[in-house]
């Protein structure tokens, strides 16, 4: 019906309607609208910004990232907490309050941004855990107006992984698992505490919302360093494996989720949900 020239714009108001009355149903204040510059039928909410002003640090020295953001998690005196890399900064006065305002919802932990290059292209737009232990950045490299598969760039949605530069926190639960483990200095303490967090039944969003631009090449995984990555890839070998929000027929060595042509053979049961592999 999205895709239909000829479809009836009350159907798409109703859609409108129909979150809206979602929202209302679970106590949520915020605003639905559709995505422009897309086919129609995405819808996306703004909560209402009902939260204090989060706490900031920046990581200047990547190789100290444990240690920084672990110093600031002991010391806030707020709800939640933002971190940043060197020259990531928000695009918007309300960036901040958009990645916190998701961070009141029950059983969200953390929320990453989107990064765009100065240029206009994304850096970052979600990441994906895969075998090897560096993750997989959809979509990086496309426009910033490309709104990438199924619209994943564009849409809030759950995701594994948080970016190391670009993410907000809920103390609390950062706290209750630890904070950044001591196995790690460098970004992948990020990473392992996604997992961690995913592990203890929380949930973690990525929110295209809260934009923020830069150029560092830390944005890129691959500056994370080889040794916390092969690590990573060790520790949490079975969380990588089974990335929970991202399907298993996608290739993951590609950022334009082509479909993995070695991927395996399988059987489904009647609801067309994975089973086992065939043998």
């Amino acid at each position: 019906m999205a895709l239909r020239p000829d479809a009836k714009p009350h159907i798409f108001d109703a859609g409108v309607r129909a979150v809206e009355a979602a929202l209302e149903r679970r106590g949520m204040e915020g605003t639905v609208e559709e995505i422009p510059d897309i086919w129609r039928g995405n819808y996306r909410v703004r909560l209402r910004h009902g939260v204090d002003e989060p706490a900031v640090v920046r990581v200047e020295d990547p190789s100290r990232y444990r240690d920084v953001v672990n110093a600031a998690l002991a010391t806030c005196d707020r709800e939640h907490l933002v971190v940043l890399g060197t020259g990531v900064e928000p695009v918007a006065s309300d960036t901040y309050q958009e990645l916190a305002a998701w961070l009141d919802q029950p059983g969200i932990a953390g929320v990453t941004g989107r990064v765009l290059s100065s240029g206009g292209f994304v850096q970052h737009a979600g990441m994906v855990r895969r075998p090897g232990g560096e993750p997989l950045l959809p979509c990086c490299g496309f426009r910033a107006d490309d709104p990438g598969y199924g619209a994943m760039a564009v849409n809030i949605r759950n995701v594994s992984l948080l970016h190391p530069m670009a993410c907000a926190w809920r103390v609390d639960a950062l706290r209750a698992i630890g904070g950044l483990p001591t196995a790690f200095e460098g970004a992948y303490a990020i990473l392992d505490a996604s997992v961690e967090a995913e592990r203890a039944g929380h949930r973690l969003l990525y929110n295209p919302l809260a934009t923020f631009e830069s150029d560092d090449p830390m944005l890129q995984p691959a500056m994370w360093g080889e040794a916390e990555r092969d690590l990573f890839a060790e520790r949490r070998r079975d969380a990588i494996e089974h990335d929970l929000h991202f399907h298993w027929a996608f290739d993951r060595s590609h950022v334009d989720m082509r479909l993995g042509l070695g991927a395996p053979d399988y059987v489904f049961d009647v609801d067309l949900h994975r089973s086992e592999a065939a043998t």
